[in-house]
């Protein structure tokens, strides 16, 4: 049975990135794949070998305050969520995708819809067509309270003459939830949907042909750090603090700002620090000591799969939680307001250096993810979940 398959994402490499591998994967088996983005965004999903149609509102996640200026008013702090969900994708970017991927699917005719972790358009769009949507879950993998998303929910599928949602407290997970975590990752007070299914899924950021900086070679054998903010949030004071903070330190500091900073305006560096504006953290991480990083969970996820011990700030959405998460696991050091300086920050960075239990909790991550089968393995399951619209859960699976 041959598949045609929508991907939805929004417009952001840690919403794209954990797409990939199944899109690649259905791809490989020989079903045919479109993705669905914000325009602006198409030229990067095609970068990685796939055709993508324009969907919804056009803006970009790493311009946040250029479409959304409210955003600068938004909490700090884990009621960040909530609020970019009530303030943002509710009223701003849900719709307007939905609307998009329908008019795709008149001519397309997809089978299913395959949605990022924040995208509710491909679900209502799913919904609104009477197919099954699979829910690629990221970072969101926690025991965060979504209960409030029930109505705002319903209210999105009223606009498109659809009832309340059958399966209310299932946040997403209704038919097939697709998961990169191992089962250590989740905590035992929240477990996961019975339709949440691992697998092993490459980290699939770096389009053909791309590599790294030709500098990276001549490195010397000092212990490597990669220091990141993200794609998303991209702040030259912030870049500064990591550059002072980790540049005294016996190391090699390999830094990415985004694309809001130019690395050239940064002016005079010291010799152990080297700033590019993007680095595939696939290609990068194998060779890293330690990363400093925002606690994005793109970075994060790179991290524990490759065992690397981390130090985590918190900046925006999920970040808190994964966090949290990561220092209850020995994974991470977390910046508190002892580390907010430069010289605070160096010096949590060496005791991470010297710290045994993060380097056993890496170690023990990296194994658990290293267990979980391939994600080519989903694939079958997406076809059954096509032919019959009936969830499948993790005794279906068997």
């Amino acid at each position: 049975m041959s598949l045609r398959v929508i991907f939805c994402t929004h417009p952001a490499h840690g919403h794209l990135n954990p797409l990939l591998p199944v899109a690649h994967a259905c791809q490989d088996a020989g079903h045919e794949v479109l993705f669905a983005t914000a325009p602006r965004f198409c030229e990067t999903v095609r970068s990685h070998g796939f055709e993508c149609r324009p969907a919804g509102l056009d803006y970009l996640w790493s311009e946040p305050l250029v479409s959304f200026p409210e955003i600068a008013d938004a909490p700090r702090g884990p009621d960040q969520v909530r609020w970019l969900i009530e303030r943002i994708g509710v009223p701003r970017l849900h719709r307007p995708m939905a609307e998009g991927v329908l008019e795709i699917s008149q001519d397309f005719n997809p089978d299913l819809i395959v949605v990022d972790f924040a995208d509710w358009g491909g679900r209502l769009a799913a919904d609104a067509l009477d197919i099954p949507y699979v829910y690629c879950s990221w970072g969101y993998e926690v025991d965060m309270d979504f209960s409030y998303t029930g109505d705002l929910y319903d209210e999105l599928r009223a606009a498109f003459g659809l009832g309340p949602d059958p399966v209310r407290d299932t946040h997403g997970a209704r038919w097939l939830r697709l998961s990169p975590l191992p089962e250590r990752w989740v905590r035992e007070r929240a477990p996961a949907s019975p339709t949440t299914l691992r697998f092993q899924m490459a980290l699939y950021d770096a389009p053909a042909g791309s590599g790294l900086p030709s500098w990276f070679a001549e490195l010397s054998e000092r212990p490597l750090i990669y220091a990141t903010i993200g794609t998303v949030v991209s702040i030259a004071p912030l870049i500064g603090w990591l550059i002072d903070g980790l540049s005294p330190l016996d190391a090699e500091v390999v830094i990415t700002t985004g694309t809001g900073v130019d690395p050239g305006s940064l002016g005079s560096l010291p010799e152990n620090v080297h700033v590019e504006r993007f680095i595939p953290q696939s290609l990068l991480l194998e060779h890293c000591d330690l990363v400093v990083s925002h606690a994005g969970f793109g970075t994060v996820l790179g991290a524990m799969r490759h065992g690397v011990p981390m130090v985590l700030m918190c900046l925006a959405a999920d970040h808190w939680y994964n966090a949290e998460r990561c220092a209850e696991l020995g994974l991470a050091r977390v910046v508190g307001r002892d580390a907010q300086s430069a010289q605070g920050l160096c010096e949590l960075v060496r005791r991470a250096f010297v710290d045994d239990q993060l380097q056993a909790g890496a170690a023990a991550m990296k194994a658990a993810f290293a267990d979980l089968p391939d994600v080519s393995e989903a694939v079958p399951l997406l076809e059954r979940l096509a032919r019959e619209k009936t969830p499948i859960t993790q005794l279906a699976a068997g």
